[in-house]
């Protein structure tokens, strides 16, 4: 139910960006977002951003706003302000999703690098600590 309501809920499609071999997705415009954390960490696995956690791996459906960009040598992502590195933790609000037509229909299309059985939606992001024994 929540998954119609979000997809009832996006104006307008998102799209991909990529920069040297790393790729991000992106959603358009919500008029609303899940609620749910996930804390952990980046990884540009194969060609995409996802979120490791809890030993499990998710594509990151970033805000429309977010880009990748040099910093020196590397690509990073550039979210809501805040600068991320492959590796960094952080904390993500928003939800999870496995429907991959539902994911295309926030982003637009999916490059064949970032199709994956589970993808977050980040709403917010934040940096993040992991707790011990995670």
């Amino acid at each position: 139910m929540l998954a119609l309501a979000l997809a009832a809920a996006a104006c307008v499609a998102g799209s991909p960006a990529m920069l040297d071999g790393v790729t991000i997705l992106r959603y358009g415009l919500l008029n609303g977002s899940p609620a749910a954390l996930i804390t952990g960490t980046i990884d540009f696995r194969d060609g995409c951003v996802f979120i490791d956690a809890n030993g499990e791996g998710q594509v990151v459906i970033w805000p429309s706003s977010t880009t990748l960009q040099h910093a020196g040598e590397e690509v990073v992502v550039v979210a809501q302000g805040l600068t991320l590195h492959d590796r960094d933790v952080v904390k993500l609000g928003g939800g999870q999703y496995s429907d991959v037509q539902f994911v295309r229909g926030l982003t637009g299309s999916i490059p064949d690098v970032c199709l994956a059985d589970l993808y977050w939606l980040a709403s917010s992001v934040e940096i993040g600590v992991l707790e011990p024994g995670t």
